[in-house]
C-alpha cells in the first residue's frame, strides 16, 4: 500500500499589537516535514 502525500499550507502573520509574535510558527512547519507523508515545496 502507497501512502499519499499530504500539502500543508501555513500562513503566518504578526499579532495586531505588535506583542503578539508567531514564535511557534518555525518549529510547527519543522515538524510537519519531517513527516513521511508532507510533501515541500520551494
Amino acid at each position: 500500500m502507497t501512502k499519499s502525500k499530504k500539502e500543508y499550507l501555513l500562513i503566518v502573520n504578526d499579532g495586531p499589537y505588535g506583542n503578539e509574535r508567531p514564535d511557534n510558527a518555525l518549529p510547527v512547519a519543522m515538524n510537519l516535514t519531517k513527516r513521511e507523508e508532507a510533501a515541500t515545496s520551494p
